[in-house]
């Protein structure tokens, strides 16, 4: 294409450029058939789907997690902690509760036995699957690891509190306007609920203070933990 002017004519660069290429990629001296129009054309097109891209990123952008506490002011359970002593009484029946593996046991229970979402990694999964997941994390991290977790609150502070790999904590979602809870925070209260059933039984601690100390402290996050669906049971990728 040429263009005239009053004094010389202009060959754009553009053409020899295109031109260029396409004979490197024709390996011969076939003419090029993308116009400057075709080429504007694609240009727009590859910049209108890299904006679609980024505005989607953007709109992913994830809700802070709340921290266990209700906008009243309360500590948030599983369920109505009005309710938890039932099921405390009906686990007592069959398990030591005055020994830290049985304490992890209930723990793993209340997850078990909870109809709530929880989240892992954007991941969601029922109260079943999270719990067989949080059992084997737990096994993983003894047996290879060689970590210690000796006491439940060992098991909240380093199985419950997230993901190493990705840095996400894990969360569960409280219905009716909850919202999403930090997993660990929300561990805390449950067993913060365990220990004072157990000092109505004289069993265990005397008071809570060591359950509740360092809660107002950021998670700890220490575990490898596998890729896996939303069950997470039996994978052996670290995540």
């Amino acid at each position: 294409m040429l263009l005239k002017t009053p004094n010389k004519t202009v060959i754009p660069r553009l053409d020899r450029g295109i031109h260029s290429l396409d004979s490197r990629f024709r390996g011969n001296d076939t003419p090029c058939k993308i116009t400057i129009c075709e080429t504007v054309k694609y240009s727009f097109l590859i910049v209108s789907l890299s904006m679609l891209f980024l505005s989607g990123c953007a709109t992913g952008v994830e809700t802070p997690l709340l921290h266990g506490v209700s906008p009243a002011g309360t500590q948030v359970c599983f369920d109505d902690p009005a309710d938890i002593p039932s099921f405390f009484e009906q686990f007592y029946k069959t398990r030591d509760l005055g020994t830290e593996e049985g304490k992890i046991d209930y723990l793993l229970e209340r997850v078990a036995q909870s109809d709530l979402a929880f989240i892992r990694n954007e991941v969601r999964a029922g109260g079943r699957d999270t719990a067989n997941y949080l059992r084997w994390k737990l096994d993983r991290l003894r047996k290879v690891h060689k970590m210690k977790i000796e006491t439940a609150e060992d098991f909240v502070n380093r199985v419950t509190s997230g993901s190493r790999m990705s840095g996400k904590p894990y969360a569960v979602v409280i219905p009716e306007g909850g919202g999403r809870h930090d997993l660990q925070r929300v561990l805390q209260n449950e067993l913060a609920v365990l220990h004072r059933c157990l000092e109505q039984k004289n069993v265990g601690p005397t008071s809570e203070t060591q359950v509740l100390k360092g809660s107002g402290s950021s998670p700890e996050t220490h575990a490898l933990e596998p890729a896996s669906d939303s069950s997470g049971v039996g994978q052996t990728t670290t995540k």
